[in-house]
């Protein structure tokens, strides 16, 4: 039996998104209304240290989807739209 060394915990969300020029996530307006808004410089998906378990909860209970059930955000933007709400 061979060991394989530990991968890096990498999420689906985050390999999907990757691909889009700038991260961002999704707010809702008063009116019901989706806007898009782009995450500052200094939200980084790096700086946030999860465990495979928490990105899987993450992804499967909070993170933002289209209707497709495409996501519209990563970790970091999660936590940016939950603190860009509370500061309101």
């Amino acid at each position: 039996m061979s060991k394989q060394s530990p991968s890096p915990a990498r999420s689906a969300a985050e390999t999907i998104i990757e691909a889009s020029p700038a991260a961002y996530t999704v707010i809702e307006t008063v009116k019901g209304e989706r806007q898009p808004i782009e995450c500052p410089d200094y939200v980084n998906d790096a700086a946030i240290n999860l465990s495979e378990n928490s990105i899987k909860v993450l992804e499967k209970r909070y993170l933002r989807r289209d209707f497709d059930g495409s996501y519209l955000e990563t970790p970091a933007g999660m936590f940016y739209r939950v603190a860009y709400h509370i500061a309101q």
